[in-house]
């Protein structure tokens, strides 16, 4: 024990000695700390989305809309067969490729309920999940407002029961990365 107090000692004994040792010591974690909070992300962006459409009605052209209004994807194709939408996956020209099917309007409007087909190049795990789900909100919200729409015809005069979720995000309203990364890295 007296070995590592005597070498805490002389460490500290060199610090104060050398007067350049001083400044890096404090700066350098600062400027760690800017640069790293905005370097490390886990935010996907700009993902290649192929679409195969093989509906082509007015509720596959919405949700298509919905897609390309979107932040996180990129449409980088619309493949006219399953031949193609593979092919896209393989060249790495496409991350994920989202085939809408025959008769989808139909079927959802007939069941209440459409199938979608989703291709994704799993090569990053990690992007290929968060981008998974970002399609996956952006196609229940596209629900929603569909069988928002329907309910009053199908339900006549009675009224639609609702519940509206509210929320505020507290600390951080816009939901900014860097605003949760820097104490993190601090920790």
């Amino acid at each position: 024990m007296r070995t590592i107090l005597f070498i805490l000692q002389k460490e500290f004994l060199q610090i104060f000695r050398n007067k350049a040792i001083l400044p890096i010591l404090t700066i350098m974690p600062i400027v760690q700390l800017i640069v790293l909070s905005y370097a490390a992300s886990h935010e996907v962006k700009n993902v290649k989305l192929a679409i195969q459409n093989q509906d082509h009605s007015v509720y596959a052209q919405t949700l298509i809309s919905k897609l390309e209004a979107s932040r996180q994807f990129i449409i980088s194709a619309m493949p006219t067969n399953g031949e193609a939408a593979v092919s896209l996956l393989e060249d790495n020209r496409a991350d994920l490729v989202l085939v809408i099917p025959p008769n989808f309007e139909t079927d959802f409007l007939r069941e209440k309920e459409g199938d979608l087909q989703l291709l994704v190049n799993a090569i990053n795990g990690s992007k290929a999940a968060i981008a998974t789900g970002y399609v996956q909100q952006i196609v229940q919200d596209f629900r929603m407002e569909i069988l928002q729409e329907m309910a009053p015809q199908a339900l006549g005069n009675l009224p639609f029961p609702q519940i509206e979720v509210t929320y505020s995000n507290w600390y951080n309203p816009d939901l900014e990365y860097t605003t949760f990364m820097v104490p993190g890295i601090l920790g």
